[in-house]
């Protein structure tokens, strides 16, 4: 009987140990998926810096990485506001602009180049003092404006329609090409010499020969509408085309001039932008949403996350190098404006 009840007990003891051993292995698995879950995110906000004067509508950013500066055209407020990304705070303000949209900052010379949607000219200012160096007016709507460091010009986009071009040292109007409609986002070769342009008004993107300062070619986008952000692949020889109707993110083979896929997105877009080393592609959309797809194979594409952020958020700014995204968030009925900052993980 005593041999028995000891059985018993041994019996007892090691099956509440096995079930205690099973039960850790379960644990441990849990927390390695909810760890693993975590480091594959492809985009982790680690900040949320205020632009406690800024109302309304935020439009594009430029990053100063001599001196880890964002630099945010406040269109609504009418300023550009100077974030020191390691303070986490706005340290300067250049009041007085007309609806600032476009926004690049030149380092061989250490300037700050502001485009006015409101009279049309482009502002330059010394990158250390802020103050005003010069000005070139456009007339009318002067928005994106894009770097080539080879020419030592900035372009803009303005008007009813048209590309043109600035000597940033001598701060000279150049030559300009004229479009169908007004530009909107258009991005510039690095090694070739074409700007590519979207033209919402047309439903088409033109081609231009920024060497001669002239139009190449347009391609259509059939029943693509309302196209308005654009990111470049030189290297793969492809346009990343943001549409807004329908939503969708296109494409397009800039050899053949034909595309390739579409993506889905979420309505509103005015940012994205294709992350080469890592094979991702960020979408902000003012919808209140911002997309992450990773390329899996060539132009195949699969969603990774959807990132709910808050309405009319529909700016943002890669630093491939640095791994960050910066998104712009404008004031709202339950939130500050603020800049958004996200740290970009590459998803395997």
């Amino acid at each position: 009987m005593v041999f028995c009840m000891q059985k018993d007990r041994y019996s007892k003891f090691w099956s509440g140990l096995w079930k205690g051993f099973i039960l850790l292995i379960c644990g441990m698995g849990i927390l390695t998926t909810r760890s693993l879950g975590q480091r594959a995110e492809p985009l982790v906000l680690v900040q949320k810096i205020p632009l406690p004067e800024i109302t309304g509508r935020i439009d594009h950013m430029a990053l100063d990485l001599k001196r880890d500066r964002l630099l945010v055209a406040a269109l609504a407020s009418h300023r550009l506001e100077i974030v020191n990304l390691k303070a986490n705070q706005v340290v300067h303000s250049i009041l007085g602009l007309n609806e600032p949209q476009g926004v690049v900052y030149v380092p061989e010379l250490d300037r700050i180049f502001v485009a006015n949607g409101g009279d049309g000219s482009v502002n330059a200012y010394d990158g250390e003092s802020f103050a005003k160096v010069g000005s070139v007016a456009f007339g009318d709507d002067a928005d994106n404006l894009r770097y080539d460091a080879s020419a030592k010009r900035v372009y803009v986009g303005y008007a009813s329609g048209a590309i043109g071009a600035i000597d940033v040292t001598s701060l000279q109007r150049k030559s300009h090409v004229k479009l169908k409609g007004h530009p909107e986002s258009f991005q510039l070769e690095k090694i070739g010499t074409k700007i590519f342009v979207n033209v919402p008004a047309a439903k088409e993107i033109a081609i231009i020969d920024r060497s001669t300062m002239s139009l190449l070619s347009s391609w259509s986008l059939d029943r693509l509408g309302a196209n308005f952000p654009m990111s470049l692949d030189e290297k793969g020889r492809r346009l990343f085309i943001g549409t807004r109707k329908p939503p969708r993110v296109l494409v397009q083979d800039i050899v053949s001039g034909k595309p390739i896929v579409e993506l889905p997105i979420a309505g509103d877009t005015d940012d994205l932008f294709y992350d080469a080393p890592r094979k991702q592609l960020y979408v902000s959309c003012g919808e209140g949403v911002l997309t992450v797809f990773r390329e899996e194979e060539q132009n195949q594409f699969k969603e990774l996350s959807q990132i709910t952020t808050v309405r009319g958020a529909r700016t943002c700014l890669m630093d491939s190098q640095g791994g960050r995204l910066f998104l712009a968030v404008p004031h709202g009925s339950s939130n500050d404006a603020a800049i958004w900052v996200y740290q970009i993980n590459p998803v395997k």
